[in-house]
């Protein structure tokens, strides 16, 4: 009766487990993992939450690639960043996910592969499976930086290679695309003929300037580039509900991949009316909440690089934006293991390296956008567990 697509393992994993038990006994749970803004007490503007217009009253105009009006508030959005995007090559959805999925509808068969990095997000496997197409991952390299391996992406291609994602900055390193590294991709999609995806959810959360860094996927053109963005991040509004596909690369496949996203973005109908009514005011809140982010996040670094010294068992990786911390711990307990010890003992909830497909070594991943008194009890917490007394300085 249903479909294998979607015979998915169910099956709860040790961690999840363990944090529902705790939770259906009222044990609190200090979550190291907090990456919904809207519950990481930030301060939105009283104007930000009122901006919502009357949705019952909101005319319903609708436009398949989104309204104009919305379109050039993404236009406008790229160039106060010092990068050109036609509104007329900007596709709106609601959220990433949809952006991937009219992707893979747009440039994959059933069958074809789609190759991103490990480590990255868990999402693009689910997302690839209701395709009907495989995900290939290849490592990313780190020695004192995330790199690009070019070599592995090379290995992994095969005639059903159809897709490169790219995220920059990746999820969870926090590493930039670089400009070098680009300029390979770039020639290597234009001569083995794959689309190239970018998501840059995490584009305005760069931590240092770095003259050695990408631009905007924006600003490809010799292949075929989509690039990926929305509200979710940029502006930490998730519950809004709006992204958006920017589309660029030679002019007769720009043409025809926008011709058929449109039928794509039809067939699913539009962004609703009250969101793209209020994209310009809600893009341009971004900049009024990002620093308040930001802060946050260096403030949560400097806490965890005073804990985590150089000489300690326990580092962490060195990271170049976005909103997640990356510590590596010594290979006693694999990371899973070692993340359900620090649950079941100390109620400490951490998400281990290999939910992301780290290829090599144990890691734990920390949300730094999490409130920093929480951050702080987390690691306190922490603290008293023999493996980081032994490599870690009090707080």
């Amino acid at each position: 009766m249903f479909s294998s697509r979607t015979a998915w393992n169910r099956l709860p994993n040790r961690l999840t487990v363990a944090l529902q038990s705790l939770q259906a006994r009222g044990f609190p749970v200090i979550d190291l993992t907090m990456s919904n803004p809207t519950l990481c007490e930030f301060n939105y503007s009283e104007t930000t939450q009122s901006a919502w217009i009357d949705p019952i009253t909101t005319p319903y105009e609708p436009s398949a690639l989104g309204t104009l009006h919305a379109r050039n508030a993404v236009s406008s959005y790229y160039s106060k960043r010092g990068f050109t995007v036609s509104p007329k090559h900007i596709v709106l959805t609601p959220g990433t996910s949809n952006a991937y999925s009219h992707l893979f509808q747009l440039l994959t068969d059933p069958g074809d592969e789609v190759v991103t990095a490990a480590p990255g997000y868990p999402l693009l496997e689910f997302l690839v499976d209701l395709h009907d197409v495989r995900l290939v991952r290849y490592p990313l390299l780190y020695d004192g930086i995330w790199r690009l391996n070019i070599d592995a992406l090379k290995r992994v291609l095969t005639k059903r290679s159809r897709v490169l994602v790219i995220v920059s900055p990746n999820n969870p390193t926090g590493s930039f695309l670089k400009t070098d590294e680009l300029e390979e991709v770039v020639d290597l999609c234009r001569r083995r003929n794959l689309a190239l995806v970018i998501d840059e959810v995490f584009f305005d959360f760069s931590w240092s300037d770095d003259s050695s860094r990408a631009p905007s996927g924006v600003t490809v053109t010799d292949c075929l580039t989509f690039t990926l963005n929305g509200l979710s991040k940029t502006a930490a509004l998730p519950q809004v509900k709006l992204g958006w596909i920017a589309a660029n690369g030679p002019q007769t496949l720009l043409s025809e991949s926008l011709s058929r996203l449109e039928i794509i973005a039809d067939t699913y109908l539009s962004v609703g009316a009250s969101v793209q009514s209020t994209a310009p005011f809600l893009i341009e809140q971004g900049d009024a909440i990002r620093p308040e982010i930001l802060n946050r996040i260096q403030t949560n670094c400097e806490l965890l690089d005073s804990v985590f010294t150089e000489d300690c068992l326990c580092s962490r990786l060195r990271t170049e934006g976005g909103w997640y911390g990356v510590l590596r711990i010594p290979s006693v307990l694999d990371d899973e293991s070692y993340a359900l010890h620090l649950l079941e003992n100390y109620n400490v909830f951490v998400h281990p390296g290999s939910f992301y497909d780290f290829p090599f070594g144990d890691y734990l991943v920390l949300s730094l956008i999490t409130p920093t008194e929480v951050l702080v009890s987390g690691l306190e917490k922490l603290q008293t567990d023999q493996l980081f007394q032994a490599s870690s300085e009090p707080i």
